[in-house]
């Protein structure tokens, strides 16, 4: 036979193998795109089924070491939707109770190669929270939780949170929008707007917050709140079963609405200053935690003091009856029941300055100061200059001042003091001008009329000190 014979002979063969080729070709597209159809069949009624939500809640549970309930999901097309879900966190949590209101987003199912590769993660996205409600106050749930899960079966990208809500022992932060983001080993927390709302104080409008949480520590970057003008910026960092440690700068905060009712009305002026609160977060610690620092009042003014009202009267000056600050600063500690005060100064300038330390345990004061005064009001208070205000140095006649007693009482030891040097230096005079009679001659009943003079006097400067 021929080449040519036998080249022809050979082009049927040739066709067939190209025809069962094209044919394995579509057979092989006709099963990827059925086993892909399949798949997708399977993964959305699995995702619809119970077995998917009980899974959901027990990951989440063990990631927040806590129970979770869901309500049922709801898959459309790529989104989906749940009424919301409950938390309530076992003894390793940080929190007592979450719940979480309407939660939807965006959803993508691996693909079948990644299945068949044993990449089986899938990814949410755009999830939008409507309302989120933590409680961290009440005491948290005994409970049995397994041990933490090692393998993730999403991804979530970024959450939206429209209304944050956390609450806490006499206070809490609400309507506060958050946005989430994941990041390597945590996520990046940025919101904007809210209230800080605490018992005892006004509240406090949120501005911005920027925080991360690397497990298991939380850092707080930047927390940036105003109040009638003046702004607090806080950050800090917390661990669970370890410590929690905050920093605060206050800058021109109004100090009235902060102060205690019965000094609203006596102490106005601007707040600045640096404050540190350290507490541990272990538990069954009970050690409590400790506030301190240094603030300092600008544009103070101080008015209605009982013992400013006393100098004042004293020395016939109204300007102590309502003074200009022109410093007012301290360095502090506060406890449970117990603050220190220390390097306390209080001056305006020409007219009164107050310096020394004190601490109030139980409601109860106790505190010794160094008082100075500018000599020409001490004229009025006669043996106040000799007995009394004895020092003299910077511009003041300074003496010392103690005082004690209930926040609500106090009392101070320099009125009877001042009392005292003006019933002295009035007996004094008059017993020098009896003498001066009796040296001449004049010895009619002279013990008499001192003893009579004494109680004059001392009926006078009663009269005179309001005693």
């Amino acid at each position: 036979m021929s080449r040519r014979q036998r080249s022809i002979s050979n082009r049927p063969s040739s066709r067939l193998w190209l025809k069962v080729l094209g044919v394995l070709a579509a057979l092989l597209v006709l099963g990827i795109a059925g086993a892909f159809l399949g798949f997708k069949s399977w993964a959305m009624s699995y995702l619809r089924s119970e077995k998917f939500r009980k899974m959901v809640e027990s990951n989440a549970g063990q990631d927040i070491r806590g129970r979770v309930e869901i309500s049922p999901i709801r898959f459309e097309g790529g989104q989906f939707y749940s009424e919301g879900m409950t938390a309530l966190g076992g003894p390793e949590a940080g929190f007592h109770s979450v719940k979480i209101d309407n939660v939807r987003g965006d959803f993508r199912l691996p693909s079948l190669w990644q299945v068949l590769f044993g990449d089986r993660k899938g990814f949410v996205d755009n999830v939008e929270v409507q309302r989120f409600d933590a409680d961290f106050d009440d005491p948290r749930t005994e409970m049995s939780i397994p041990p933490k899960s090692k393998h993730r079966h999403s991804e979530v990208l970024n959450i939206a949170v429209r209304d944050t809500r956390l609450k806490w022992r006499g206070g809490g932060l609400v309507n506060l929008a958050v946005k989430m983001t994941p990041r390597e080993n945590g996520w990046m927390f940025e919101g904007s707007g809210g209230r800080i709302d605490q018992l005892g104080i006004p509240s406090i409008e949120v501005t911005k917050i920027r925080a991360m949480y690397n497990e298991p520590a939380f850092f707080l970057q930047e927390l940036v709140a105003r109040h009638d003008g003046g702004e607090i910026i806080a950050s800090g960092e917390l661990r669970p079963q370890d410590k929690a440690d905050l920093q605060f700068v206050v800058k021109g905060v109004n100090v009235t609405p902060f102060l205690p009712d019965d000094w609203r009305a006596r102490l106005h002026g601007r707040l600045a200053g640096d404050v540190r609160y350290a507490f541990s977060t272990r538990d069954g610690d009970t050690t409590p935690g400790q506030i301190s620092g240094t603030v300092r009042l600008e544009g103070g003014q101080i008015e209605a003091l009982p013992v400013l009202a006393k100098i004042a009267d004293f020395t016939k000056t109204d300007q102590f009856r309502r003074m200009r600050l022109d410093e007012l600063s301290a360095e502090f500690q506060a406890q449970t029941n117990k603050i220190t005060v220390s390097k306390f100064v209080m001056e305006s300038k020409q007219l009164l300055a107050v310096r020394g330390a004190f601490t109030i345990i139980n409601d109860q004061v106790d505190g010794t100061f160094d008082v100075g005064i500018t000599t020409a009001p001490l004229q009025w208070l006669p043996g106040s200059q000799e007995h009394v205000f004895t020092v003299n140095r910077d511009g003041y006649a300074w003496t010392k001042m103690r005082i004690t007693g209930p926040t609500s009482a106090v009392k101070e030891d320099l009125s009877s003091r001042l009392v005292a040097a003006a019933e002295s230096a009035a007996i004094q005079k008059v017993g020098d001008t009896a003498k001066g009679v009796l040296e001449n001659g004049v010895k009619k009943n002279v013990d008499t009329a001192v003893d009579a003079a004494r109680k004059g006097v001392s009926g006078a400067v009663d009269l005179l000190f309001g005693k």
